[in-house]
């Protein structure tokens, strides 16, 4: 057809590659000038009622999905040539190549690559799974890989011929009814032999789509018992088996199939890219038994730079079971990105967001220690000259003046900061205004500071026991100013802060879930300690940090003069705080945002650890709370989900 004019609008110039039912094309459109991709089926098959209608489903489905990572499609249509009437579909053009082409040349991706296509990919998927569309035959040569201009690529997913559209299941069985009868239909040749990556198992069945099978002579085992199966409220073939190295367990049987197929096929996809190969490998009868039968060789074998929480995934993704594979594509991506960056890649994260927002987050912090830098340039002497405690009323305020002023500051930034942080991850371009954040804070500060004040607790109780307990078994426990530097200064001072460090680290992420979710205080703890599971050692730095950097900041300058004498006749308490040391503290105006953007950038990190997406997380900002943008608003309305 190279020089045909097609339907007096599309000049064709050449043959980008074919397959069994057509061709695709590299034409012109007449028109607007503009380059395009058209796929033709052979004269042979237009009248055949099974294939226009596949034909016709992978226009709709492609047209009903918008989407920057799914191939455009322009047009669909019927037009005469000399050879015949030939139905076509025209696609936008793309340069580049497909993963299958990729995979050729270098077996194995680097884990940054595979992320990104990964991303990509899932994110094109969720969106059809959203509308209702399954595509059935994910695989290599249907991700496309376009050169973006910026030194990566954009993905492309490809061919929805087989996908299953949520209505048009009865549609389909109304226009097959009265078609060419399904028996009269030819057979691919791409179902005999061993199947290829690039091979898709086609077949007709004289009785409806009640089952999906092989299309191969002299089958055995359990693809014998495909041909006898008969599973009611498929969608009628001319349809899929899909290709074999690809296909879930579940496509193999000819069960009815969900979103999780998909993800089946996202799996082995992911695992093609890390491992190098295809988790099973045969001839097609040992491929549909692998499928449904034998545990796949763990890919942390295969290759050691994987993860052992992200090759887990991966492994779940390959689950028998539906059941147990991740929910939804996004889910998957989502929680393999999360396992699979680095703790590493937090720090950076934070350190480059500090600095490109420290004038906001400057103010901020500011504004939160404004209550303790009018305590801190307080003078305290309290003494009392006789029997009793001195001053002890006085003091316990003062103590309480303190730990509510540093408690204040680290609610307000902490707060405040895991919603800039959402916000910024969502729309890293658009300005965040700190007052609309902190006015989304209004009905929850009251169970902040709660939280955040049972947290304390936790960590002054987990903290104060073994220090008392080390006092007492002091030798010169009658003397307390020589008890006490011992207690921070030996391994055994050490060995006591690790209960409350233990502490820190379960519930270091309870003030971003008040922020974000505003559970309950128990509710809140406990969803922390759930949160800290899933990202063990990123937690349990942030923790180590959060007590490390004000104490290494301490030690820079003079301690604090504090004095304990008590005798018989006479007891007195002094404490006085050098300018030196307030000044240090002060210093917290600078490091405290920047631990706050660690803590929110882990609490993002273990929530997509769990599938919990990133747009799930703005979704509970959004609102009253936190009002959408315009811009956002209608998107969201457009596709009914970020």
């Amino acid at each position: 057809m190279i020089g045909v004019l097609l339907d007096d609008k599309y000049q064709i110039e050449e043959q980008l590659g074919q397959g069994g039912m057509g061709s695709v094309y590299r034409a012109i459109h007449l028109g607007t000038r503009r380059t395009v991709a058209l796929k033709v089926i052979r004269p042979q098959f237009t009248g055949d009622e099974e294939f226009i209608l596949r034909f016709r489903r992978e226009a709709e489905a492609a047209g009903r999905l918008r989407h920057p990572n799914v191939v455009d499609v322009t047009d669909f249509g019927f037009a005469t040539t000399a050879a015949g009437r030939v139905a076509y579909l025209v696609m936008e053009y793309l340069d580049g190549c497909t993963l299958a082409e990729v995979l050729a040349d270098q077996p194995r991706l680097p884990i940054d690559w595979v992320l990104d296509i990964l991303d990509q990919t899932c994110s094109a998927v969720d969106q059809a799974h959203r509308q209702g569309i399954i595509h059935r035959d994910l695989k290599p040569e249907n991700i496309w890989l376009e050169p973006n201009q910026r030194g990566g690529y954009t993905v492309k997913v490809l061919d929805f011929g087989l996908a299953k559209l949520a209505h048009s299941d009865s549609a389909d069985e109304s226009v097959l009814r009265g078609g060419a009868a399904a028996a009269d239909c030819p057979r691919p040749a791409a179902t005999a032999g061993d199947p290829s990556e690039s091979q898709t198992l086609l077949e007709t069945s004289a009785d409806g789509e009640r089952a999906t099978r092989l299309h191969r002579d002299g089958l055995t085992g359990a693809a014998a018992a495909l041909e006898s199966a008969r599973v009611p409220d498929l969608t009628r073939i001319g349809s899929v088996m899909g290709t074999p190295l690809y296909m879930s367990p579940e496509q193999c049987r000819g069960e009815p199939l969900d979103a999780r197929s998909d993800i089946y096929s996202l799996g082995v996809i992911a695992y093609r890219m890390l491992a190098g190969e295809t988790p099973f490998a045969g001839d097609m009868e040992s491929l549909i038994r692998l499928h449904g039968e034998a545990e796949p060789i763990p890919i942390g074998k295969k290759n050691r730079k994987v993860s052992k929480r992200a090759g887990q995934l991966i492994m779940s993704a390959l689950a028998k079971d539906p059941a147990l594979r991740p929910q939804s594509a996004a889910a998957f991506a989502t929680a393999f990105r999360a396992r699979a960056e680095r703790t590493g890649t937090v720090f950076r994260q934070a350190f480059s967001l500090y600095s490109e927002r420290f004038p906001s987050f400057f103010k901020l912090s500011l504004a939160a220690y404004i209550p303790l830098a009018v305590m801190l340039f307080i003078p305290f002497r309290l003494e009392k000259v006789g029997g009793g405690q001195p001053g002890m009323g006085v003091i316990a305020a003062m103590a309480i003046g303190f730990t509510g002023a540093h408690l204040f500051a680290y609610a307000v930034i902490s707060a405040v900061t895991v919603l800039v942080v959402i916000r910024l991850a969502v729309a890293p371009l658009r300005p965040v205004s700190l007052k609309a954040a902190l006015g989304s804070l209004k009905n929850c500060w009251l169970q902040l500071l709660l939280t955040l004040l049972a947290w304390g607790v936790l960590r002054f109780v987990a903290l104060i026991l073994p220090a008392f307990g080390s006092i007492a078994l002091a030798v010169n426990f009658d003397r307390y100013t020589a008890a006490v530097p011992h207690l921070f200064y030996t391994p055994v001072g050490v060995l006591l802060l690790l209960p409350a460090l233990a502490v820190a680290a379960i519930f270091s992420l309870c003030g971003p879930v008040v922020a974000v979710e505003r559970p309950g205080v128990i509710r809140a703890l406990k969803r922390a300690a759930v949160l800290m599971q899933r990202s063990k050692t990123t937690v349990v730095i942030i923790a180590i940090l959060q007590f490390a950097v004000p104490a290494l900041l301490y030690a820079l300058f003079n301690k604090p003069s504090i004095n304990f004498d008590i005798q018989p006749d006479r007891s007195s308490f002094g404490f006085q705080l050098p300018f030196d040391s307030r000044f240090t503290q002060l210093l917290n105006v600078l490091t405290t945002p920047l631990l706050a953007i660690m803590a929110a950038l882990v609490y993002l990190k273990t929530r997509r650890a769990g599938g919990e997406t990133l747009e799930d997380a703005a979704d509970q900002i959004a609102g009253d709370r936190f009002p959408r943008d315009r811009l956002n608003a209608k998107r969201h309305s457009r596709t009914g989900s970020h």
